[in-house]
């Protein structure tokens, strides 16, 4: 599928989602915008300086975001094994419940 999106669309798109905590200090992402913790803990855009990006750069920030959440270890797990023809449904639940607790320590 193939979709037309103007820069406000990429501007949306970057505005509309937040970056992992994992991608938090590259260049284009804290350029972009700050960190808020303590009682907030919220990741908070800089509208003007997401303005000033180009068309590509709105991009690739969307997709440095999109991607950090996607790069979760249990969303890798779910991807690759989703409808694995060689997992019985035990065997990827075994697995799965693994990935989850590895993830917990």
């Amino acid at each position: 599928m193939e979709i037309k999106l103007t820069k406000q669309d990429l501007v949306s798109l970057v505005l509309g989602t937040s970056p992992h905590y994992d991608v938090f200090e590259n260049y284009r992402v804290k350029n972009a915008g700050n960190y808020i913790g303590g009682f907030k803990d919220e990741w908070q855009w800089d509208y003007s300086k997401v303005h000033l990006l180009s068309e590509a750069e709105l991009y690739q920030l969307y997709r440095i975001c999109k991607d950090s959440w996607a790069s979760s270890k249990i969303e890798i797990f779910e991807k690759e094994h989703h409808n694995c023809p060689s997992c019985g449904l035990e065997l990827k639940f075994d697995i799965y419940q693994n990935t989850i607790n590895n993830l917990k320590t």
